[in-house]
């Protein structure tokens, strides 16, 4: 498989306002960045970066990645003039971690290795309408039938079940909770199927044609229903619909700084909903952008695709949220003049507590065949995973680190990391810290020591 880069070309644009939750302030990259060809889906890779499907490339490339520079690199599918629906990252062909990207089409789907550039057809006789797939916690992967309901897939690409649910589908994501979410755009609702059988589909009505699906932390669930509404979903099946009349809020994607962003076509807007529920749109895209998909990258960037204007936007800054600084009013404490009122130093209206407990990380589960650590957390934070390995050096044993720092937004409770690709003989050890919205970081990284023979 031949891959070839292109410079970054135009330059456009406008700068929003930013939402205060951010640490760093939100803003439009002045320049647009032009993929050659016409952009569609938008997902990030196993490698942090985001892809892109393309369609009338003038080399016949099928998609691309998105350099951070916003440069671009060209694939082929196997098959020439595959037309790319949905991209997922997903696990290898022997059941390893997200180092694959998996891209859905028609009739079928591909694994491909971006690192090589080479990749793997599978057509699927049962599927007719290939639109959003994801990989579940087990490794397996998921494809959404736009006409007759849900494919599983092992890790090497067999069909391990048809799975008949509500047609209509879109967008799929694997939620906190260990299930399959899924939008029905026909139907109105966001579905949430088990991953074993006998499978079990919970369903959410929602409204306005729901297209795609993000999961966020503590197992909820962002949507995006381009009618009349955008929300959040409970992992308990509770929705909290937020009113965006005819903004076409297409594509939704959790951000660093821990939010929903979503693509509004109909305003050339990016906008975000916190977990929480409030709604703004800080980002304004050029008029005739009309933006359908976007995706945040593993840098604190969102990506947006431009259905019309046919380029890629980047919007920077979306860090998780500072430290709170205490702005109190401690004078208080220091009025010597009047000694006997000591009730001052205990006004906690001027100075308001603030969060300074760590998050605790503790391990769950270590599987070395999929190269997969289950960590528990004590409350949602940045996890941040280094791999070390035990290594000569003169006449001394050292710990040489071979993998990360390996970031992402953790959830409370079980979050699985992904240690990257297959390992060689030898004695290792994976340290693992988390990060609160609040800035408390543990003290002491978990230690989890494994040996590969």
């Amino acid at each position: 498989m031949r891959l070839w880069t292109r410079a970054v070309l135009t330059a456009a644009a406008l700068i929003a306002l930013a939402p205060a939750a951010a640490s760093a302030d939100p803003a439009l990259d002045p320049t647009a960045y032009d993929p050659d060809g016409d952009p569609g889906q938008v997902a990030q890779g196993p490698d942090g970066n985001v892809y892109v499907a393309l369609t009338g490339n003038s080399q016949s490339k099928e998609f691309a990645r998105i350099n951070s520079d916003g440069s671009f690199t060209y694939f082929d599918t196997p098959v020439n003039g595959r037309s790319i629906v949905g991209l997922s990252a997903g696990p290898d062909a022997t059941g390893g971690p997200n180092d694959k990207l998996w891209l859905s089409y028609g009739t079928g789907v591909i694994k491909f290795n971006p690192a090589t550039g080479a990749g793997v057809d599978f057509p699927i006789a049962t599927l007719s309408d290939g639109q959003g797939i994801t990989p579940d916690a087990a490794g397996n992967i998921w494809v959404v039938d736009a006409g007759d309901g849900l494919i599983k897939l092992a890790p090497n690409g067999v069909k391990i079940d048809d799975v008949p649910v509500t047609a209509g589908g879109r967008g799929a994501a694997l939620g906190g909770d260990g299930r399959v979410w899924w939008a029905d755009f026909a139907g109105g609702k966001v579905h949430a199927t088990s991953t074993t059988a006998p499978y079990a589909t919970q369903d959410v009505t929602v409204g306005g044609g729901p297209q795609q699906v993000a999961a966020g932390p503590g197992g909820q669930i962002g949507y995006g229903a381009p009618s009349d509404s955008l929300g959040r979903i409970a992992s308990d099946g509770t929705a909290s619909p937020t009113t965006a009349t005819g903004t076409d809020s297409f594509d939704v994607t959790l951000g660093g700084d821990g939010a929903y962003w979503y693509a509004q076509s109909v305003p050339d807007k990016v906008a975000r909903l916190t977990t929480d529920g409030q709604y703004t749109q800080p980002i304004t895209l050029p008029a005739g952008a009309f933006p359908r998909y976007l995706a945040a990258d593993a840098s604190n960037n969102v990506w947006v695709q431009g259905a019309l204007s046919k380029v890629i936007y980047k919007i920077t800054g979306v860090e998780p949220p500072a430290q709170p600084q205490d702005t109190g009013n401690t004078s208080n404490t220091g009025d010597t003049g009047n000694a006997g009122n000591t009730g001052n130093t205990g006004d906690t209206g001027n100075n308001p507590l603030q969060d300074t407990v760590a998050p605790v990380v503790t391990r769950t589960k270590l599987n070395l065949r999929t190269r997969r650590l289950t960590v528990s957390l004590s409350e949602p934070a940045a996890l941040e995973t280094v791999v070390q390995q035990k290594v000569k050096r003169g006449n001394k044993r050292v710990w040489k680190r071979v993998r990360g720092p390996l970031k992402k937004p953790g959830a409370a409770g079980a979050n699985s990391i992904a240690l990257g690709k297959k390992f060689k003989k030898g004695s290792y050890r994976a340290l693992v810290t988390a990060t609160d919205t609040a800035g408390n970081k543990t003290a002491k990284p978990l230690i989890v020591a494994f040996k590969v023979k």
